[in-house]
């Protein structure tokens, strides 16, 4: 029950972190090869992220918020990495997919902490 305590209130610290900040400027960076879909740039993505989430289409937001971490990853935008991960997290968590969900959720933390 303890682990279980702890993991709402990881989860909960990492929503708390991601949500505040604004989508609506981050950075362009258009990762050559991509979908006709994920042709857009990472942070319309994102956008678009949210809204499937907000949709509970949680599935189809990992879809595209992969995408944009591999944008962001190649461009070096590490704080829009971080807040990414931190999203794909969270929808895996949605979607019961505990174990992917840590890992993502870990990645953005060791990150977040980098970056201070």
């Amino acid at each position: 029950m303890a682990c279980s305590i702890f993991g709402h209130l990881f989860f909960a610290l990492l929503v708390s972190l991601t949500f505040p900040y604004a989508i609506s400027s981050w950075p362009s960076q258009s990762a050559p090869g991509q979908s006709a879909e994920n042709r857009s740039d990472p942070g319309q993505q994102v956008e678009r992220a949210v809204e499937l989430l907000n949709q509970q289409d949680y599935r189809g937001a990992v879809n595209l918020l992969k995408s944009a971490a591999r944008s962001f990853e190649a461009g070096g935008a590490r704080p829009e990495l971080a807040r990414v991960w931190n999203m794909l997290g969270i929808a895996c968590r949605r979607m019961a997919e505990y174990d992917e969900a840590a890992v993502w959720l870990n990645k953005a933390l060791h990150l977040a902490e980098q970056i201070k």
